[in-house]
């Protein structure tokens, strides 16, 4: 048994780059998302020369993943035969309207892609995610380990929360590193756009409110009146307050952001959640439990949430069933999928292959990112496949 160094510089690498990944705009623009790339493969070649020289053990977590990791190499590998220059011939069996796109450019061979370097790209990062798969999977093997990245990643949110809030409040309206274009009077942090900033505040909200609700302790109204006058001290003193008065800045965050699917998915998870636990949890809930879940619904939504712009939040919502634009990208995808029904016409290439070109300058940022790269990518593969299964 190889024992583990506390000092591991690796580990304390690690946990810099998961902190610093939504600084740079969100890793949104391209030096930027090419240097935490290179950070990750940095640390996943060190991690990987250590393993080779027996000095870093496979922990029993990375040994559980390896379907997972099996399934990412495939589809990495999936990604880069995208890139590989094919005869128009033999393009032209697999995706017809891209050979007949690269014919008009008199070119003998040509990659499935119609975007060599938006797919080059969405490779990278690709990679660069199964590379943070990989770390966590290999570096988060101990309760003390879990402790810390969940510190990390909420201390993370609240410092985006607060300075987002700072910036619509004193109208200074700065994003990073300058001056934000769009979104004003609406937190965005340090990324590009509020939906960004809402995943993930959603994303930090959900691990520090599940940490918290690991930490609950058993129920307080059985014991005697100096150790629930001791629990009560201990709990306005102690970490659980520290975490919970963080999760209530994050929440007052959310609701800025104006975000119609950042406030209704973290809402709708929390009301799950509790359903969840209320009726299927093993161990039964305690009376703080309730009480943790009833403030962050009463006091943290709506009551917090009517002084910093509930209500325009569900106006917006209200205002959903008018797709206008969103009607004709979706309507143009179902287009899409009859001209690239197998192979699709590359990752990130969806701007430029989609019928519609008016709308191109805002594809890559479109809240469809996931739908039109699985488009991109499998065409109707997945779709057929759902399907069959």
């Amino acid at each position: 048994m190889i024992r583990r160094n506390r000092n591991d510089p690796l580990y304390a690498a690690f946990l810099a780059l998961v902190f610093l990944l939504p600084l740079p705009m969100g890793g949104n623009r391209i030096p930027f998302r090419s240097v935490l790339a290179g950070a990750v493969f940095l640390l996943v070649a060190v991690w990987l020369w250590q393993w080779y020289r027996g000095n870093r053990p496979l922990t029993p977590a990375l040994r559980a993943a390896r379907p997972a990791l099996i399934t990412l190499a495939l589809w990495s590998l999936y990604v880069a035969l995208q890139l590989l220059p094919l005869p128009v011939s033999v393009l032209a069996r697999i995706s017809p309207e891209a050979a007949k796109a690269y014919l008009v450019l008199h070119q003998s061979t040509a990659p499935l892609t119609l975007e060599n370097h938006a797919t080059r790209l969405g490779w990278l990062q690709t990679l660069a995610y199964t590379g943070i798969f990989l770390l966590t999977l290999a570096l988060i093997d101990s309760r003390k380990r879990v402790k810390t990245l969940v510190l990390v990643l909420v201390t993370a949110g609240t410092l985006q929360a607060l300075y987002g809030t700072f910036m619509v409040l004193s109208g200074l309206e700065w994003g990073f590193p300058g001056p934000k274009p769009t979104f004003w009077h609406r937190a965005t942090g340090t990324f590009v756009s509020r939906n960004n900033l809402a995943n993930y505040l959603v994303l930090c909200l959900s691990v520090g409110l599940g940490h918290l609700l690991a930490q609950s302790a058993p129920n307080p109204f059985r014991r005697s009146w100096r150790q629930r006058l001791r629990h009560l001290l201990d709990w306005f003193l102690g970490p659980g307050m520290r975490l919970r008065l963080m999760l209530l800045v994050m929440t007052v965050a959310l609701v800025m952001t104006r975000s119609r699917m950042g406030n209704a998915s973290f809402f709708f998870a929390l009301l799950s959640t509790a359903c969840l636990m209320l009726f299927f949890g093993k161990r039964r809930v305690s009376p703080a439990v309730l009480i943790l879940i009833s403030s962050l619904l009463i006091v943290d939504v709506f009551f917090i949430g009517s002084l910093v712009g509930l209500d325009k939040v569900v106006h917006r919502l209200e205002q959903t069933e008018n797709m206008g634009e969103r009607g004709i990208l979706d309507t143009c995808s179902l287009r899409y999928w009859q001209d690239y029904p197998w192979s699709g016409s590359g990752l990130g290439s969806y701007y430029v292959s989609s019928p519609v070109r008016l709308y191109t300058r805002f594809l890559k940022s479109s809240g469809r990112f996931f739908c039109q790269s699985l488009r991109a990518c499998t065409g109707e593969m997945c779709p057929r496949a759902f399907w069959g299964i």
